[in-house]
């Protein structure tokens, strides 16, 4: 796109109007209408806006920027109109001053949906406009690299000022306390999603404020996703925090034991999980569960899983274990009691009993309607400018190489399993692309 096309479309689209909304004469009016000049950047975003740039680096936009001072307002309102538009707190001075000078201008009007915050940069988080993050819904904390600065106080409280959040992520950040953390969640009343993982606690010991809260209890009423790993949720939920609306929870398990390690303390781990399961799963109605690639099963594990007593309302599960211990699938779904609701399951392989698991199924998760798991085989496709990913869709259709093969996937599998083949159940799925994981299938994120 360049600004020869832009004024030749301009000359075709004052053809078509100018009878209507300018006057009649054929000499060409200085500017344009606000109204028009905004359906022709609509349609150049409509037209040329479909290979994932940001609006912010589209040459379109910028083109029509050049244009004049008048094409500068309809445009400015596009630059920026991705919400979720990630906003970075700055690092220096210098590019804090170059953000304040860019707001001063009448022309920005400059807005973020998203914040990703440094907590070393928490002086200049002080000084950067409100205006910029009034409006933001969610909230990451990640610091850039592994210095080990504690959140502090006075960013808890600037941040805690944007009312409008309601998804708050936090990776790798350094805490006083538990009792810390709480507080800091506290001052965001409209969270729905949390998302917490390597949290890492500078006291484990428990507070005055820690025991108040395990007493009492604290409530997160609006919280419905969370994505959790272990430790963090045994150190800052656990006998601390009620979930009355999650119904969301990915579970992550990051420990892996070394060669020769006593493997006790996969019982162990299992054990916390279930716990965990236990203590947050009410209202569940999805649950990701991530093992480690090396998990060990155990005779109490069916036990600690007791998903129809602890998730009585889960109607979706996600397996992501790795495929050398793909065998634990088994004695985890072999519930005491039959699942109320369960009726999606999602695995990374299919375990080497195939009639096994048909009975365990069977008897398990009598109301199961999917059973997905990622086909060998991936679509025909390739990168195309900035890797984006173009399928050829007559590989999938009826007759196509990856139909065929997925064809023969499900009548191999229906001769070892013949309940799911009566209920229509088996649904190996299509990888797509050349560099889409197995992990990335299980969580539908590709």
């Amino acid at each position: 796109m360049n600004l020869h096309f832009i004024q030749e479309y301009f000359i075709h689209y004052w053809r078509q109007i100018s009878t209507y909304y300018l006057s009649p004469s054929p000499a060409l009016a200085p500017h344009l209408l606000f109204e028009i000049v905004e359906q022709i950047v609509i349609h150049l975003l409509t037209l040329c806006g479909r290979d994932g740039t940001p609006n912010h680096r589209n040459p379109n936009l910028i083109s029509c920027s050049l244009v004049s001072r008048a094409w500068v307002g309809p445009v400015r309102k596009h630059m920026w109109s991705d919400r979720n538009s990630w906003f970075h707190v700055p690092s220096t001075n210098g590019s804090l001053q170059q953000l304040q000078k860019l707001l001063s201008s009448p022309f920005c009007t400059l807005t973020f949906g998203a914040i990703w915050f440094d907590p070393r940069d928490y002086l200049i988080l002080e000084l950067v406009p409100q205006v910029v993050v009034r409006d933001a819904k969610h909230l990451r904390i990640s610091p850039a690299s592994n210095h080990r600065h504690v959140l502090s106080n006075r960013a808890m409280d600037v941040l805690g000022g944007i009312q409008t959040i309601t998804s708050v992520d936090l990776v790798g950040v350094h805490l006083e306390s538990a009792a810390h953390f709480l507080d800091f969640i506290e001052r965001f009343p409209g969270v729905k999603s949390l998302s917490c993982s390597r949290i890492h606690l500078n006291s484990k010991e428990t507070s005055d404020k820690a025991v108040a809260l395990a007493v009492n209890g604290l409530v997160f009423e609006r919280l419905c996703s969370l994505e959790v790993d272990v430790e963090a949720y045994s150190d800052l939920f656990l006998g601390r925090v009620g979930f009355p609306q999650l119904v969301e929870l990915e579970l992550q398990d990051y420990y892996r034991h070394g060669q020769g390690e006593d493997q006790s303390r996969d019982v162990d781990r299992l054990r916390q999980i279930g716990n965990i399961l236990a203590h947050a799963g009410k209202h569940l109605e999805r649950l990701v569960l991530w093992f480690p690639s090396r998990t060990d099963p155990c005779p109490e594990i069916g036990e600690f899983f007791n998903l129809p007593k602890m998730t009585p309302l889960l109607r979706t599960l996600v397996v992501c274990v790795g495929r050398e211990s793909i065998d634990l699938i088994l004695p985890m779904l072999s519930f005491s009691m039959p699942h109320p609701h369960l009726s999606v399951l999602r695995i990374p392989a299919m375990p080497s009993n195939q009639k096994a698991l048909d009975a365990t199924l069977a008897r398990a998760i009598p109301r199961l309607q999917s059973l997905q798991f990622p086909s060998v085989h991936k679509l025909t496709s390739k990168d195309v400018g900035n890797s984006l990913l173009f399928v050829n869709l007559d590989d999938v259709v009826k007759g196509g190489h990856a139909w065929r093969k997925m064809k023969q996937t499900i009548n191999k599998l229906e001769k070892n399993m013949a309940w799911c083949k009566e209920r229509g159940c088996l649904h190996p799925t299509f990888l797509v692309g050349y560099n889409i994981s197995v992990s990335s299938w299980m969580l539908g994120s590709y």
